[in-house]
């Protein structure tokens, strides 16, 4: 007979069963190592709490490699990942340079690459998988997660800089760093970008689902308070790449709409809207800059207001106070436009010259520029995406990546303009222009290979949820021509959307 020893044995047996079950099933799952992994490189981006993240970056960079496993065991990449040669060719391409400068930080050269296989194959990969609708959930409650936190901490950031200026401690700065604002982010450029991706976020989420079937769950007037400070936060940050990527978003979100109004076939009225929208973006240009003026201005002048005894500054030791030194933000008279980067290009060509063919590799830009540049880089980094590709992979590298981005390219184009369907149009269109906006952005940052940032990863997580969505829409592709547009773009708005020869022969 069973006892009752027996009983809570076999009861946790099952119990310790589920939890093993539940934990593998945790692990090989695709979705959640994408959430986790990006939101700790998020999270790695704060002050005091940098270390802690960069250490659970670390180990889901290893829990990588399931799911890296798990990709090439199902062998699905091959047929559903698109343009999985080319990418392929790639990660060969940046393996053969890390051997061929194998005496020179080899073990950093493969890491990057390793890093760049994970943005190609799980992150950018996730349109491969079979469930497209989860990939889209997963992308709504990213959103989410990411407009609310990046709002917060904005929030929070602008009030420690109106409170206290500036806090101090374990090298790290709150509030305002070099007269620009940081918040609790640890430099400027990123607070800057965080905010612009928060934006795009709340964009998303202002959007009606496809069908009705996810909730906003973020009410209004967060969304509203998001929109303010994060713009705001663009604007004293003082980065002139995170302000030409809002704009370029705006002008191609602009243009997207007209032309999927309009279509192509009116040629007069095609080149008078086209006018117009650049006219509206070249006075936005000169509107957010003078705005970026107004706002550094106001936002110093508030703060001197409120310590009228002088500046504020809070350290790990103690409050000092220094009454003849007013705040001022933004760059002073003798900033640098280019922010030495026409010096980095120039000293990038010396360096593209040593092995113009394969590249030197990534990790060791600012080795070999000690070493064959008299003064060296003038900062750690070329702040120019496509340069550290050619630099890093040689003429090989940057003519592959090109290739698979300009292809890439053409596919959401189709699916962007082609569209009839209302499903999900939204969206597409938010996430294509956000698209565009950081091909721009990519030429005055670090933003696209190589890094293991937020930054980069927040591109190839973009690029992913865009081409799931463009296969999830790709049956509404109408295949007429561009001369019939107007045409179908006048039928009733109960029409059933076009077909494809493919879908059509299926119901036939």
């Amino acid at each position: 007979m069973e006892t009752e020893i027996d009983k809570k044995e076999r009861s946790d047996w099952r119990l310790s069963a589920a939890l093993k079950g539940t934990a593998r099933k945790f692990l090989w799952d695709h979705s959640a190592f994408r959430c986790c992994y990006f939101l700790s490189l998020f999270l790695s981006s704060l002050c005091f709490v940098e270390l802690g993240f960069q250490i659970l970056t670390g180990v889901t960079m290893v829990w990588s490699v399931l799911i890296l496993i798990d990709i090439f065991r199902r062998l699905y990449p091959r047929k559903n990942l698109k343009y999985f040669g080319l990418l392929c060719a790639f990660v060969a391409c940046g393996l053969a340079t890390a051997l061929l400068h194998a005496e020179d930080n080899l073990v950093t050269n493969l890491v990057m690459m390793y890093h760049v296989a994970v943005c190609f194959f799980i992150v950018y990969g996730m349109h491969s998988e079979r469930d497209k609708e989860k990939v889209r959930r997963e992308m709504f409650f990213m959103a989410k997660i990411l407009a609310f936190l990046i709002t917060v901490f904005a929030a929070a950031g602008l009030l420690a800089a109106f409170l206290f200026t500036r806090v101090k401690a374990f090298s790290y700065c709150i509030g305002l760093m070099d007269n620009r604002f940081t918040g609790l982010y640890t430099n400027p450029n990123i607070a800057a970008y965080v905010s612009v991706v928060g934006l795009v976020c709340i964009h998303l989420m202002y959007g009606k689902s496809r069908g009705g079937a996810e909730k906003r769950e973020l009410p209004r007037w967060f969304l509203n308070l998001g929109i303010a400070v994060n713009v705001l936060t663009v604007l004293l940050s003082d980065s002139n790449a995170s302000m030409v990527f809002l704009l370029v978003y705006g002008t191609a979100f602009l243009f997207t709409r007209m032309y999927r109004k309009n279509g192509f076939s009116k040629g007069k009225i095609l080149v008078r809207k086209t006018v117009l929208v650049l006219l509206v973006a070249l006075t936005a240009s000169v509107g957010c800059f003078a705005l970026r003026e107004v706002s550094q201005y106001g936002m110093a002048q508030a703060i001197n207001a409120l310590h009228k005894s002088g500046t504020t500054v809070v350290t790990s030791d103690a409050a000092t106070s220094a009454s003849e030194v007013l705040v001022t933000i933004g760059r002073d008279g003798n900033y640098e436009l280019s922010s030495g980067r026409l010096d980095s290009l120039q000293k990038a060509m010396v360096l593209y010259q040593k092995n113009p063919i394969m590249g030197i590799g990534k990790g060791n830009i600012l080795e070999y520029g000690n070493r064959y540049l008299a003064r060296g880089f003038q900062f750690f980094d070329l702040h120019n995406g496509y340069l550290t590709i050619l630099i890093s992979c040689g003429t090989v590298g940057l003519g592959l990546f090109l290739a698979f981005a300009v292809l890439a390219a053409r596919k959401v184009m189709k699916a962007v303009f082609r569209r009839y369907s209302q499903r999900g149009e939204r969206e597409l269109v938010i996430l294509f222009c956000s698209l565009c906006a950081y091909a721009v952005y990519a030429l005055f940052e670090r933003a696209l290979l190589f890094d293991i940032t937020f930054m980069v990863v927040s591109f190839w997580m973009l690029f992913g949820y865009t081409m799931n969505e463009t296969l999830i829409e790709e049956p509404f592709l109408c295949p007429v021509t561009v001369r019939s547009r107007v045409k179908k773009a006048k039928e009733p708005v109960g029409a059933l959307p076009a077909l494809t020869r493919r879908t059509g022969n299926d119901i036939i």
